[in-house]
């Protein structure tokens, strides 16, 4: 079989009607079946390539949505489905004295607890002890129980506690 550059195309493999030996793995020429697989190839990583980043843009979202009811603070500890949660201080003297004197509540997790991470992934219930020290918000369900967890960015926390401090000078 030729195509039309002249060449002898057989299946995948390019042979040059002028050159003997072995089959030419770089050749390619319009109309040979060899060319037609590196464009299939191209394209199935450029598609591919586009999968990956379009995938990756949520990721990349520096903004989260956070509810208006959410408690900023740290979980102290976490026992079975009983978190021991404080609130954050705002101010370098209220942390000090939250050291010192340790305020924590307890909650119960709800049933249908959900944890957020920095990047808005969701984990697991039994990564719930892993968040021991950690800044996190949390909001409460009708009966009291945590039914929401997110591990907060610096910025995050930033943003809640100037929030706070405008909600309790108004």
């Amino acid at each position: 079989m030729r195509c039309k550059t002249g060449h002898s195309c057989s299946g995948n493999v390019h042979i040059p009607r002028n050159r003997r030996g072995p089959a030419c793995g770089l050749h390619a020429l319009p109309g040979c079946a060899r060319m037609r697989q590196h464009i299939h190839l191209i394209m199935k990583t450029l598609v591919l390539a586009l999968f990956v980043a379009l995938l990756s843009l949520p990721a990349a979202a520096v903004n989260r949505l956070l509810p208006a009811n959410i408690m900023a603070g740290t979980i102290r500890s976490v026992d079975g489905n009983v978190v021991t949660f404080s609130k954050s201080n705002s101010s370098l003297l209220r942390s000090v004295v939250a050291l010192l004197i340790d305020n924590g509540q307890t909650y119960t997790v709800a049933p249908g607890l959900r944890i957020f991470d920095t990047n808005h992934r969701f984990l697991l219930a039994g990564q719930l002890p892993t968040l021991v020290g950690q800044n996190v918000g949390i909001t409460l369900d009708m009966q009291g129980n945590v039914n929401r967890v997110w591990v907060l960015t610096d910025e995050e926390i930033a943003r809640l506690q100037a929030l706070q401090e405008q909600d309790s000078t108004q």
